[in-house]
């Protein structure tokens, strides 16, 4: 899965309904590996875990093509 493939799904993906979002492949080029950064006003009130649980909910098969992701959830208030 390329970044921008990625980007584009967390951008328009009705159960974060992100803010911001930002991709960078940590992998080395293969795809296989990612950083990401989500702003949601979907992360409000939910604990760390809660917020990566959303993440990877969103995500659902997508993950099979995936080794790893580096996620940062944030709500709007703790992005600014």
């Amino acid at each position: 899965m390329a970044d921008i493939e990625l980007k584009a799904f967390l951008e328009s993906c009705e159960l974060l309904k992100a803010s911001v979002v930002e991709v960078e492949d940590i992998s080395g080029g293969c795809g296989k590996s990612f950083r990401v950064l989500i702003v949601s006003d979907q992360f409000e009130s939910k604990r760390l875990i809660a917020k990566q649980r959303l993440v990877y909910e969103a995500l659902g098969d997508r993950m099979n093509q995936i080794h790893a992701i580096e996620m940062k959830c944030l709500t709007p208030a703790e992005y600014k």
